[in-house]
């Protein structure tokens, strides 16, 4: 039951026949906390971040990491351009970990535009599914994805991270 759970999960995220895993979780911010810790950042490691995150995708890498925030315009929204100034600072993020949806305003960001701008320079993903994963298809190409079931309707207690397997392979458990 618990390996259909996961394949489940990975056919929801569009990642079906690639090595990647899910983890079942209590919810998007076990979720981020599970992955914040097992990718073993350093302080002066940069990840880039907006200022339109909900909290549980800004405190697991404020701990560990040092955080880049792009700006957003007093609507509330920013530009690819806005997080392409970030990657291009010095020193060069580690990684993006970025909303696919507002859980204030529910303005979804160019994601795919973003994702691929990330991937140009070889950083790497983390997507914060949490409101988008309801209403729309989940991007395949974010290398790391967390989301709730009870945003789905699905019971309290329930979330996923998916992510490739060799950044599970090992380490202490979390």
């Amino acid at each position: 039951t618990y390996e259909r759970a996961r394949q489940a999960a990975l056919s929801f995220a569009g990642r079906a026949g690639r090595d990647d895993v899910a983890i079942i979780c209590r919810n998007t911010t076990e979720a981020l906390n599970h992955l914040a810790y097992r990718l073993r950042l350093r302080a002066d490691d940069v990840v880039v971040t907006t200022v339109v995150e909900h909290h549980a995708n800004l405190l697991p890498w404020t701990r560990l990491a040092t955080c880049r925030y792009v700006e957003c315009g007093a609507d509330g929204t920013f530009t690819v351009a806005a997080v392409e100034a970030a990657f291009d600072a010095q020193p060069a993020p580690k990684l993006l970990t970025i909303t696919g949806a507002s859980n204030i305003t529910g303005w979804m960001p160019p994601i795919e535009a973003i994702i691929d701008a990330a991937h140009e320079r070889g950083i790497r993903v983390v997507l914060d599914a949490a409101q988008l994963a309801p209403p729309r298809p989940v991007p395949a190409s974010a290398d790391f994805v967390a989301w709730s079931g009870h945003k789905m309707y699905a019971p309290f207690g329930a979330g996923v991270l998916v992510g490739p397997r060799e950044a599970f392979a090992d380490g202490d458990p979390f």
